[in-house]
């Protein structure tokens, strides 16, 4: 069973969902009525090809002012104040979204958004977790993919490469050349500092890198449902735990071995990642 909210002729009903504070991807596409926003059953938000961005307290300019413009909307994406709780057990007064006599999300009137489920994307933007299984086939998946597949969550087969799918491909292996083919991937820049295994990308997840310097670089992720990193160290098996066997709880206190130098936290959206 599916809600299905219509933007247009409801913008008030899209302020129910609103979420904030990250990007939460949500279903928007086209619809005979205008856009839908869908939510699932199980509360959750599916998404398609728009994108929820949160924490936004400058909206694009032309967005659609949506729930007394504590949430916008524009070409296809939405935008809102609050913060997002997902997984919430509790709904808070506000503007309701119900099915029957489930309710799946609330709307508080600072803007906050509580939902029953997650925000999904069914174009690849999930939460991730560690999966050893879905990479470690010992075969073409393994073999294939490598530090920066496995970072973005997205299996291409291609043995991707910074900056490869953007046009934009490191020359030389250097944090700032490795980094820049990165962001012009679509990466999104957090810092040089660790951000906590906490810290919300919104509807993705973050990444790690550092630097052989001339050598090769290297990537990490957060499997969110633990708050703990792993990696895949080219095409050997994914792995949790560092040079030292060590469960990693940060990537810049792990042993990584020759790869000394910081390259940054970075966000990223799963298999909507523009990689090759």
């Amino acid at each position: 069973m599916r809600l299905t909210l219509t933007l247009g002729l409801r913008l008030l009903a899209l302020a129910m969902f609103t979420s904030t504070a990250t990007y939460a991807q949500t279903k928007v596409q086209p619809g005979s009525a205008g856009n839908q926003i869908t939510f699932t059953a199980a509360g959750d938000i599916s998404l398609d090809g728009g994108q929820c961005f949160g924490g936004v307290t400058s909206p694009p300019a032309g967005a659609v002012s949506v729930y007394g413009g504590k949430a916008t909307a524009k070409d296809g994406n939405l935008y809102f104040q609050g913060a997002i709780t997902w997984n919430s057990l509790v709904f808070p007064d506000g503007t309701f979204v119900r099915s029957g006599g489930t309710t799946l999300a609330s709307m508080t009137n600072a803007g906050a958004l509580y939902l029953k489920g997650k925000c999904l994307n069914v174009a690849g933007c999930r939460n991730t977790t560690w999966e050893p299984s879905r990479w470690n086939d010992g075969g073409a998946v393994q073999w294939n993919n490598n530090c920066y597949n496995y970072g973005n969550d997205k299996i291409t087969g291609t043995f991707a490469q910074p900056g490869r799918a953007s046009g934009n491909m490191y020359s030389s292996i250097t944090v700032a050349e490795v980094r820049d083919g990165a962001l012009s991937d679509g990466l999104t820049w957090v810092g040089w500092t660790f951000p906590g295994n906490t810290y919300d990308c919104g509807n993705g997840h973050l990444v790690f890198m550092a630097v052989a310097p001339g050598f090769d670089y290297h990537w990490w992720r957060l499997d969110q449902v633990k708050g703990v990193w792993s990696h895949k160290p080219g095409g050997t098996p994914a792995k949790n735990v560092d040079n030292s066997s060590n469960t990693i709880t940060n990537p810049l206190l792990a042993n990584r071995g020759a790869y000394t130098d910081n390259g940054g936290f970075y966000c990223t959206c799963g298999g909507m990642a523009n990689i090759n």
